[in-house]
């Protein structure tokens, strides 16, 4: 079986996190672990980091997605999320049942099947739920030492009261989710969104100045109004300076595929949405 969740997809800041684990849930029920495992929300932190190690020795597979605040402005919170969901299922196989938690998953995974608490009902989802919420707090936290004024070692970015008073005596950070309130059009955004306009304007077919702007922009993302962004980004991406999906992922968002005709590897990540296996240094977190 392999089971896929999520963690951070309700938050003001940083990524979403997606993740998906395969093992074979009766070799997994003889772990004497096995009975700690439940929804990532309703662990301490504590069992949620014993646990993690041992999802990781003895699940078949192991992938995560993270997908960064840029990616989910841009296209919305639920498609970034369905993204994440196809960029970690494995290949189609009739003999591994794929459960997405939730009641929602991508047209590109008709075989998959959605089970609502899907994290408390079926060992595997419950693995990946707890492997991404592991991942998303430890990229928080390494955050909050750039942003200490956040505190985002202790809200990991979710909507606390402590978090939004902060957005509202400092405003938005680069981590921040435009599309989110009270993340959305802040005091001189819009000067800051046209200064940006204008210096893309100017650059015309230089690839350097190109450059200049598309850091830019994701320098001054927290300044910015969301217009201006879904403006911009597309032209960038024409020009080959994006963190957004290649025009055939987007397609892929939209169009069902045959699990017939699918092929054995599975499709790579995109840009800031990357993918990683179980043996990669960013799960020695």
């Amino acid at each position: 079986m392999t089971g896929i969740d999520e963690a951070g997809r309700g938050c003001l800041a940083g990524p979403v996190v997606v993740a998906a684990v395969t093992w074979r849930p009766s070799v997994i029920a003889e772990q004497p672990w096995f009975p700690l495992l439940a929804d990532s929300k309703t662990l301490d932190e504590k069992k949620r980091d014993l646990l993690f190690p041992l999802i990781l020795e003895h699940a078949d597979r192991v992938r995560t997605a993270f997908v960064g605040n840029i990616l989910i402005d841009y296209l919305n919170i639920l498609r970034a999320t369905l993204h994440g969901f196809e960029c970690v299922a494995p290949a189609f196989d009739a003999t591994v049942p794929l459960i997405i938690d939730g009641n929602q998953k991508p047209p590109t995974l008709p075989w998959a099947k959605t089970l609502v608490k899907g994290d408390s009902r079926a060992s595997a989802v419950a693995a990946g739920g707890i492997v991404a919420k592991v991942l998303r707090d430890a990229v928080m936290k390494r955050h909050a030492a750039a942003y200490p004024a956040y505190a985002f070692e202790v809200h990991k970015g979710y909507a606390t009261k402590k978090h939004r008073d902060a957005v509202s005596a400092h405003g938005n950070t680069p981590l921040h989710r435009k599309s989110f309130k009270p993340c959305s059009l802040l005091p001189d955004d819009d000067a800051q969104g046209a200064l940006l306009q204008q210096q893309f304007a100017t650059a015309g077919g230089d690839h350097a100045a190109l450059v200049a702007c598309w850091r830019s922009l994701q320098a001054q993302y927290h300044r910015l109004p969301l217009a201006v962004v879904r403006e911009l980004l597309p032209q960038l991406n024409r020009a080959g300076l994006s963190i957004l999906p290649c025009a055939a992922d987007m397609a892929r968002l939209a169009t069902p595929i045959d699990p017939a005709t699918t092929s054995s590897k599975t499709s790579p990540c995109q840009n800031d949405v990357h993918s990683l296996e179980a043996k990669d240094p960013l799960f020695s977190f």
